[in-house]
């Protein structure tokens, strides 16, 4: 009966033990809709402000707007209205970072075009006088290359020599330690034929003893 009483008691507590687990997990309260769209434009602004390339920029701070607006269906939470602003404040100050670098990026391709023009006519000058320079170095080149081909060649030839000895002397050496392992395996037999013979030899020094043995008891009786 005392340990009926004691089972009974665990079982109740285990049951309560899980009750208890599962009131909590039901108290816990679930997201809302709007909460997670709040957090999905979040994630856009981060990425945003982490972005260096000013489109892509720009693009994940629209993209938190339209996940803002969506959450505004859901909820009138003050942070999700402020969030909105201030994402509407970087897309402007970004796009007019945009145009200004646009417009920089113009006027220096104006400068450009006039410095290129300048520098193609001294290019051209400068060409014509480095016709004949290349002529020459370009002779140069060619024995340059000539010689080292020949020295590649050479340095070829040698490195397959030095492989030639190396193979060699890998040779040599296995040849040398399967001769000393079976220089060891015959030492090893005669060792274990000497001991064969001598525990023969002394098996038989032992049987003559028993058998002298046992002609001296016969002949006592």
């Amino acid at each position: 009966m005392k340990y009926r009483k004691y089972i009974l008691l665990i079982i109740s507590f285990i049951f309560l033990f899980l009750a208890f687990i599962n009131i909590k997990e039901w108290y816990v309260p679930k997201e809302s809709q709007g909460y997670i769209l709040f957090k999905e434009g979040n994630k856009e602004v981060i990425l945003g402000d982490e972005e260096k390339d000013i489109n892509k920029k720009i693009e994940n701070y629209k993209k938190s707007l339209e996940l803002y607006e969506k959450a505004m269906d859901y909820s009138e939470d003050i942070n999700l209205k402020k969030n909105y602003e201030i994402v509407k404040r970087k897309i402007k100050e970004n796009e007019q970072q945009q145009q200004n670098s646009q417009q920089s990026n113009s006027d220096k391709d104006k400068d450009n075009k006039k410095s290129d023009s300048k520098n193609n006519q001294n290019q051209n000058n400068q060409n014509s006088k480095n016709n004949d320079t290349k002529e020459n170095l370009n002779n140069k080149e060619k024995d340059s290359k000539q010689d080292n081909k020949k020295n590649n060649q050479q340095q070829d030839s040698k490195e397959e020599d030095n492989k030639k000895s190396d193979n060699q002397s890998k040779e040599n050496k296995q040849n040398e330690m399967k001769e000393r392992k079976q220089q060891e395996l015959e030492a090893v037999l005669q060792r274990l034929e000497g001991n064969e013979q001598q525990a023969f030899k002394n098996n038989e020094k032992v049987m003559q003893l028993n058998n002298h043995n046992n002609i001296n008891e016969e002949t006592r009786w």
